[in-house]
């Protein structure tokens, strides 16, 4: 059922989208981390990216999980973690 939706020119449609959600993971340790060198804990970046990836490429919705924005959808995967 689900292995029409991931041809290959569909996967190229949605680069775009997943450049866009990588660059604000990217920004979004950045600002955690800032100039200093630190351990940085990847689960709630890594899973707020997922979230972002999955509102924009699937559902055509940006949660703005990894600029910190509150949303339903991010609250709910918060609390199944």
């Amino acid at each position: 059922m689900l292995n029409p939706i991931f041809t290959a020119p569909y996967i190229r449609h949605l680069t775009p989208v997943l450049y866009t959600v990588a660059y604000q993971l990217r920004d979004a340790i950045r600002s955690q981390i800032g100039s200093s060198c630190q351990v940085v804990d990847m689960t709630k970046p890594l899973s707020q990216a997922a979230l972002e990836l999955m509102g924009q490429a699937g559902l055509g919705s940006n949660f703005g999980s990894l600029q910190g924005q509150p949303h339903i959808f991010a609250k709910a995967s918060k609390d199944i973690l």
